[in-house]
């Protein structure tokens, strides 16, 4: 399950928000520190909300193609069962037909029926995530493999135009794009969520950071019983350690 913590990033935006607009209310906030001023944390509060909203754009992309993906190779599995049996009905060369079994129980071995679900933050729900996402790249090999066997067959030739060896092969050249575009979609997320925790978390000059500095200078500016700072120091914001991952590969390891 996604961590709870994630709606704080939300919580952070919101309750900064606020404090702009409470700052504004007070014209005796003037603070030596440039980054600190009203424009600055304007500044500082428009870029985290774009790379926020890229974040959820990208997340919702990243979903459509993860449905899209588990939809197509759930389609594939009804596709090489229908062709196993079709082969088994109609040929005889027991060798070629055990060489394509090995490669259809491979294909069914892989368990690609957990649902992986992308929150808004980009963040996945599901903890095995990467051993699934794995093994669709493993699928279609698989799938291909079985197909090209098929192809050396001298009495394959059947009728229905669905399972002939050039809608075979379109099928596992299918795979390869949507395995492609997935993996790019996971990029342009990871990279997008890198950079709203970089302008929300950042030491200093980050979101939360500056927050954290403005409560400092309202004690000194306004007193602690004032009730500017009491306000102030009302706005909860949630710190959490920047981790820099680096961005997915274009393409996973091999899977032999």
């Amino acid at each position: 399950m996604a961590s709870k913590f994630e709606t704080g990033h939300f919580i952070n935006l919101s309750n900064f928000n606020s404090l702009i607009s409470y700052l504004g209310t007070q014209p005796q906030y003037l603070p030596d520190a440039t980054e600190l001023s009203i424009a600055s944390l304007s500044d500082r509060r428009d870029e985290v909300t774009d790379a926020t909203n890229n974040l959820i754009t990208q997340a919702a992309q990243l979903q459509q193609i993860v449905n899209d993906r588990q939809q197509t190779f759930a389609q594939i599995k009804k596709i090489a069962m229908r062709v196993m049996r079709y082969i088994e009905a109609t040929s005889t060369d027991h060798e070629a037909i055990k060489d394509i079994k090995s490669h259809h129980n491979e294909l069914k071995s892989k368990n690609v029926t957990k649902i992986e679900t992308i929150n808004p933050d980009g963040s996945v729900s599901t903890k095995t995530y990467s051993n699934n996402r794995l093994s669709y790249f493993s699928i279609a090999e698989n799938f291909q493999k079985m197909v090209e066997r098929i192809a050396t067959l001298n009495n394959y030739a059947p009728t229905d135009s669905a399972i002939s060896i050039t809608a075979l092969q379109n099928h596992y050249q299918n795979l390869h794009n949507i395995n492609t575009q997935t993996n790019q979609a996971f990029q342009e997320v990871s990279i997008a969520r890198i950079n709203r925790d970089v302008s929300m978390y950042e030491k200093d000059l980050g979101l939360v950071d500056l927050a954290i500095r403005v409560k400092k200078y309202a004690q000194y500016k306004f007193g602690m019983q004032s009730d500017q700072y009491k306000y102030i120091q009302s706005l909860v914001f949630t710190k959490k350690q920047i981790r820099i991952q680096e961005p997915l590969p274009d393409s996973p390891p091999e899977i032999s």
